[in-house]
């Protein structure tokens, strides 16, 4: 296409400003919301990482003693399971809240509310389509970051709104991938960018929680390796559930957004019209 002047009229842009813009909006002006709906499947976590420090891991532990017979008797079966279990756990709740904010996302830029019990249930209706999704791209990703950085970024640009394509579209993992390969040409640099700017910001976030906790770590009883956990580290746990709380509504919320800016670019579709599908 041409402009008057009989010059090529210039794509349009995925503007870092306005994306960063609109996830802050949407974020603050839904806030009890998405909240809730992180707070609700990050529980699960948050009980299990209560019943390793008070339960398992004191249970697990070797003693001093042990330690100096076999420093091997540190990575024992029962921290392993455990550790795993936690793992386990945290991933496929962070699915389930991914499609939740997904979806309670593009409600709120169409100019609706979505209710905490309809999200999680659009969520839990798409999560094996999710699911799948989201472990094939941790694997490329992560793949293409042992080969070499640069790769496992261009890959994670390539793939960043597929789990939106399953929730909206209600397409497979492997068609949701390409759709995502699709809708991201041309504007990959631009997520890039916008991932950069957030992933720092919790990156900051994360260390400087981490710092201010690990005096309380420091002080409780537990920080000796065969004493018991007491309130300090209660209160250490849950101050990072907090923030786990606001660093998987800043990673669900911004793939959402930068989804419906790109639906308005290539199909011209505006966030009323892609919330139809869920009517």
């Amino acid at each position: 296409m041409e402009t008057p002047y009989g010059q090529p009229e210039r794509p349009p842009t995925l503007d870092v400003g306005d994306v960063l813009g609109t996830t802050g909006r949407a974020i603050a002006s839904n806030v009890a919301t998405v909240a809730v709906i992180a707070a609700i499947c990050m529980i699960p976590s948050l009980v299990l990482d209560l019943v390793n420090a008070f339960v398992i891991m004191p249970a697990v532990t070797p003693s001093p003693a042990e330690l100096t017979r076999s420093p091997l008797a540190m990575f024992s079966s029962g921290m392993f399971g455990a550790l795993l279990a936690s793992v386990a756990v945290g991933v496929l709740m962070g699915y389930v809240a991914q499609g939740a904010l997904v979806y309670a996302t593009v409600e709120f830029l169409a100019g609706r509310h979505a209710s905490v019990g309809a999200a999680l249930t659009k969520s839990v209706s798409r999560l094996l389509f999710v699911f799948i999704a989201g472990i094939i791209v941790a694997f490329c990703t992560c793949g293409g970051a042992l080969l070499c950085l640069v790769p496992g970024i261009i890959i994670a640009c390539v793939l960043y709104v597929a789990i939106p394509v399953i929730v909206v579209e209600r397409a497979g993992p492997f068609e949701a991938l390409n759709r995502s390969a699709e809708l991201t040409k041309g504007y990959r640099m631009s997520i890039f960018l916008v991932a950069l700017v957030v992933g720092v910001a919790a990156i900051v976030l994360m260390c400087g929680v981490g710092m201010a906790t690990a005096p309380l770590k420091m002080a409780s009883p537990a920080a000796g390796l065969s004493a018991a956990p007491g309130p300090l580290d209660v209160v250490a746990i849950l101050i990072q559930w907090v923030v786990s709380i606001v660093t998987t509504v800043l990673f669900a919320v911004l793939p959402a957004v930068i989804y419906a800016k790109l639906r308005g670019i290539r199909d011209g579709i505006d966030a009323s019209q892609l919330a139809n599908v869920f009517s």
